[in-house]
């Protein structure tokens, strides 16, 4: 009777990936690897799958004329996740440039497969200009007016259990 009992939740575990009913998964923007900076954005996602599945990873990516509407400007596929892919929890991430400073921009991760669709929620930031700091976040030092002799570089902090904590300097002279 055991076996007759597991092989039954096998076989209805793994009819649930066949017949396109959407598969154990979490999909969750992942912070620490995500990065906004003046002209260009690194958006990170993390994805913890419980089932194995075939699925496109897309980020829908809009920009923002005002407080209440976006215009959605590209549609990437980011990867595709195959069945063979043995992991339990993996981050991807996609680089935007040609960013402009001080704008407000939106994006999302949509997870499609057979048959079923899953996404986050929609996402705001606002480009930096200068010195401006966003939490888990890096900045650049601006490079404009510069002159011999001066330090450039890249400074990042995260915000770890409430307190902020530079973790990282970069610098080149």
């Amino acid at each position: 009777m055991k076996t007759f009992f597991k092989f039954f939740l096998v076989f209805i575990g793994a009819s649930a990936t066949l017949f396109g009913q959407e598969p154990r998964v979490i999909i969750e923007n992942h912070r620490p690897t995500t990065e906004i900076r003046s002209k260009r954005a690194v958006l990170s996602i993390e994805i913890n799958k419980g089932d194995n599945f075939d699925a496109d990873l897309y980020l829908d990516f809009y920009s923002n004329t005002t407080s209440s509407t976006s215009t959605l400007v590209t549609s990437t596929l980011v990867d595709n996740i195959s069945v063979s892919e043995d992991f339990n929890l993996n981050v991807y991430s996609y680089e935007i440039s040609d960013l402009n400073p001080e704008e407000n921009y939106s994006y999302k991760w949509r997870l499609e497969g057979n048959g079923w669709y899953k996404s986050t929620e929609i996402e705001n930031f606002t480009t930096i200009t200068g010195f401006g700091v966003l939490p888990n976040m890096a900045f650049e030092i601006p490079e404009a007016g510069l002159k011999v002799g001066d330090t450039i570089g890249i400074i990042k902090y995260e915000d770890q259990q409430g307190v902020w904590k530079k973790v990282q300097t970069r610098y080149k002279t």
